[in-house]
């Protein structure tokens, strides 16, 4: 049981968690190109992004996990060095949110995840001000389990060291389209440009719903989770509402592979 408890705890550290999902969710896409199928163009949700880009072919899997625990690990190793802030994940609406919200400063709006599911980064102190304000006005807000502010300047001190790591990996262009957080917009074909970009990532807001709503645009009717849980699968539904489409999760449904 003891060991358990320590497995479980060492997979919720940033450098461990994130290659564990990569692997989970590289797997699993493995698993689905022998099932014979063949997107047209994809997207992931902040780290998710990576395992999209090596989904497209732009990297293999062992360089898939070994950016994957860099990334984490300049993350935490960063965090040594100061404070790295936290999140709160928000169930309202951006412009109310924005309206309530907007004379505080150091809160970066990191994700518009749905219609009304925001994530906010900061410092703890910042967003406990936030929370008791939103609470004032019967907003839920939750305080995530994070090791940083992810999508914010306060994970600005890992970018450099992630920036240098990418510059001695290398890169291929995506066999298809793969949509960005940070603009909701296809990456280019240069590997340069594709670095250049990653390098921002780690920084930039996570704009999801913009995400969804550009690959519908480009005709994508059919969307795939693949990866733990449903939780991107949801939040789909929640952008496209009535409009014709379908979403399921790999892993939705009760889990394991009933959604599928």
């Amino acid at each position: 049981e003891d060991e358990m408890k320590t497995a479980q705890a060492n997979l919720t550290r940033t450098e461990m968690a994130q290659p564990a999902l990569g692997a989970v969710m590289a797997g699993l896409w493995a698993w689905l190109l022998r099932l014979g199928l063949r997107p047209d163009l994809a997207a992931g949700h902040s780290y998710g992004e990576y395992v999209a880009l090596h989904a497209a072919g732009a990297w293999p899997l062992e360089t898939l996990l070994q950016l994957s625990e860099a990334r984490g690990r300049f993350i935490v190793e960063a965090a040594e060095g100061g404070e790295l802030g936290t999140m709160l994940a928000v169930a309202a609406d951006r412009a109310s949110v924005q309206t309530l919200l907007g004379d505080l400063t150091g809160i970066t709006f990191a994700n518009h995840n749905g219609p009304s599911q925001l994530v906010l980064s900061g410092h703890p102190a910042d967003l406990e001000v936030a929370r008791q304000r939103l609470d004032s006005r019967d907003i839920a807000a939750t305080p995530l389990p994070v090791a940083a502010a992810f999508h914010s300047p306060l994970v600005a001190p890992a970018r450099e060291r992630l920036a240098e790591f990418m510059a001695e990996v290398e890169f291929q262009a995506p066999a298809f389209a793969v949509y960005g957080n940070a603009d909701a917009w296809p990456y280019p074909s240069d590997p340069n440009a594709i670095r250049a970009r990653l390098g921002e990532h780690l920084v930039a807001p996570v704009r999801f719903m913009d995400e969804i709503r550009a690959m519908r645009a480009a005709g994508a009717r059919v969307f795939l989770e693949v990866g733990p849980k449903e939780v991107l699968t949801r939040l789909t539904r929640q952008i496209l509402g009535s409009e014709p489409h379908l979403a399921v999760a790999t892993d939705g449904s009760g889990g394991g592979m009933i959604g599928l």
